[in-house]
């Protein structure tokens, strides 16, 4: 028995509408992020701790509101790009911000020689990360970026050695999410490798 042709217009109708919604429906796109770890020392060869990223932020945006216009497509989360000196290059994954943090910082404390335990995983020395600022902005045709952190050295829940790092760069918008990615990843890269663990260890008589 043939279904009735009424039932079928609408059916085909409904499936039409759907495509013409899901086509007009602008794509969501990750901020490609490339962090430049510095040469390995491996001096704290041997450490492992545990590692946690706090935002501490207020307000939680990254994006203000004329940066958000920019990037009306940005959706909401990063694209980790660990890039080496001598060798190819690592495409981590897609964080949100918090987590983009932790995954630069393990990358980070790696080239001091220290371990990172999985997430969740306590151990006696800790460090926490306290994102205190991370903004894009769009300013006269001009991306600017701020960063600030607090670094916690812990033992045993002890908070033994800390240091605060700022900074803030800017750069010409030319095209909206090239010139916003280069920017971040500049500033992330010059933030993160400022950080001494070494000395961090050393202050707290580790």
């Amino acid at each position: 028995m043939r279904p009735p042709t009424r039932l079928v217009k609408m059916f085909l109708a409904v499936l039409l509408m759907g495509g013409v919604l899901a086509a007009c429906t602008p794509k969501k796109y990750p901020l490609e992020v490339q962090y430049r770890p510095p040469l390995p020392s491996n001096v704290l060869a041997g450490r492992e701790v545990s590692l946690s990223v706090h935002d501490m932020r207020a307000p939680k945006a990254f994006l203000t509101a004329t940066a958000r216009k920019a990037l009306k497509n940005f959706a909401g989360y990063f694209s980790l790009i660990v890039k080496h000196e001598s060798q190819a290059d690592d495409l981590i994954g897609a964080f949100p911000l918090a987590s983009l943090w932790r995954e630069v910082f393990k990358h980070k404390l790696a080239t001091e020689g220290v371990a990172v335990a999985a997430a969740g995983e306590a151990r006696e020395i800790a460090i926490q990360i306290e994102l205190l600022d991370c903004t894009l902005d769009l300013v006269d045709r001009k991306w600017v970026i701020r960063m600030g952190y607090r670094t916690n050295l812990l033992k045993a829940d002890k908070i033994l050695a800390r240091e605060v790092i700022q900074g803030q760069a800017e750069r010409v918008r030319v095209i909206s999410y090239k010139d916003a990615e280069k920017v971040m990843a500049e500033l992330l890269t010059d933030v993160t490798n400022q950080l001494s663990v070494t000395k961090l260890f050393q202050q707290a008589g580790l």
